[in-house]
């Protein structure tokens, strides 16, 4: 949850003895002052204070209860996530129909990993109050990562869109599964109401290109940095252990078995995200750097330590104006939101003092170039790669077809390339 979260839920404090209505809660004066105190500590970051003072001041009345609110949000930031449900549990012993309880119970469990029981935390909270725009975002989202059927999640997106047609994030998420469900005319609506409601907004003008048939030369970088910023803590959970990828351990077979045991020598990881490619890399080189948009990502993979040196910044930039002096240059993942591959392939073969390699992977189409796909997500073909080699005077050495990784309930065809330049 966001700080313009949290103020959003402050406001929503006073209501809560009243399971959520719109009716204020009529609190006493010292008790007032109290939760004002307390909010102006959570903002402030003063976790454990707000923690202190709601165990020494609350009771078990009504009137108690957003005191136990806040005091679940505080202990959450510190991570109590046990505290924190326990401050719940006594919202709900007060009043069993708290619907904002449930959610925010639901939001700790997130946290935990439990994802089960928060399902079945939102669940309840929206049917207690069947216009929780919140929680039927939350429990979309929650569905969402287990993977479980995508007309049950575009359901309850679709309601916390109606809910708050304002909510620009709702919007896309019901683009998003507006899109599973192959009603694409209902997902272009959706995003150009986004936009019209936000029209900087860097997610949706990438995803409204996706599904108009546009093919833009990359992602916009706005866009590529909030996704894997909001992405990082929980990528290799999803993304490795989820959704079957080991991207990474084939590109590295495959260099390995290429060089016939020499060392590869220096490396730079293009998009290195939270280091798994620097794992499987590190033990046969003597120089091994990575960059990447997000700075999340990059303190993701800095906790590795398998680095000697970590960049935040774009990949394109950094080719364009770096001191380049390397052996390989690898991307895992990564062309896949770059599309135009053009000015990479130009870089390294006029400003790489060797003459490296480039081993990457790709999403794998049989049409020839390369496309924006609905996923948001680009796709190149063979052609497309053998076309660059030809226009640089480089040559594919390697290419094979790989499982990359799960798609729904089927695997994404991929494929695996070293460039020689």
């Amino acid at each position: 949850m966001t700080r313009s979260d949290d103020r959003s839920s402050h406001r929503a404090l006073r209501r809560l003895g009243n399971g959520g209505t719109s009716k204020e809660l009529s609190i006493s004066e010292p008790l007032q002052e109290l939760l004002d105190d307390l909010i102006s500590l959570y903002d402030e970051g003063r976790f454990e204070e707000v923690v202190s003072r709601v165990a020494q001041s609350a009771d078990l009345s009504p009137e108690a209860i957003p005191l136990y609110q806040i005091g679940g949000k505080a202990n959450a930031a510190l991570k109590k996530y046990c505290s924190a449900i326990d401050c719940y549990k006594i919202i709900l012993s007060i009043k069993p129909d708290c619907e904002e309880a449930y959610n925010n119970m639901g939001n700790v469990l997130t946290e935990m990993g439990e994802l089960e029981p928060a399902i079945q935390c939102y669940r309840k909270a929206v049917e207690i109050k069947p216009d929780y725009a919140e929680a039927h975002s939350n429990l979309g989202i929650v569905l969402k990562n287990k993977f479980e059927l995508d007309t049950a999640l575009y359901e309850h997106i679709k309601k916390a869109f109606k809910i708050k047609s304002s909510n620009v994030n709702a919007i896309i998420d019901d683009k998003n599964n507006q899109e599973k469900n192959r009603d694409l005319e209902a997902a272009r609506d959706s995003l150009e109401k986004a936009v019209l409601i936000k029209p900087n907004l860097a997610e949706a003008q990438h995803l409204l290109a996706s599904i108009t048939g546009k093919t833009p030369r990359s992602a916009p970088k706005a866009y590529i940095n909030e996704l894997f910023d909001d992405y990082a803590p929980k990528f290799e959970q999803s993304l490795v252990k989820a959704l079957g990828y080991n991207v990474p351990q084939e590109l590295a077979k495959i260099i390995t078995k290429k060089q016939i045991g020499n060392a590869l020598g220096s490396i730079l990881d293009l998009g290195c995200g939270t280091g798994l490619a620097g794992l499987e890399l590190r033990q046969f080189c003597s120089n091994l750097e990575g960059i990447d948009l997000s700075n999340a990502m990059i303190e993701q993979a800095r906790s590795k330590n398998v680095y000697d040196r970590l960049i935040h910044g774009d990949i394109v930039d950094y080719l364009s104006t770096a001191k380049l002096d390397f052996d390989y240059f690898v991307a895992t993942d990564v062309f896949i939101y770059v599309g135009e591959l053009t000015d990479v392939f130009h870089l390294i073969k006029s400003r790489n003092k060797r003459a490296g390699h480039l081993a990457f992977s790709t999403e794998h189409t049989e049409r020839e170039g390369f496309f924006l796909e609905t996923s948001g997500r680009y796709s190149h073909s063979r052609a497309y790669i053998e076309g660059l080699c030809e226009k640089f005077d480089c040559r594919v050495s390697h290419f094979s077809k790989t499982d990359l990784r799960k798609e729904k309930s089927d695997f994404l065809v991929g494929g695996l390339y070293v460039v020689d330049f």
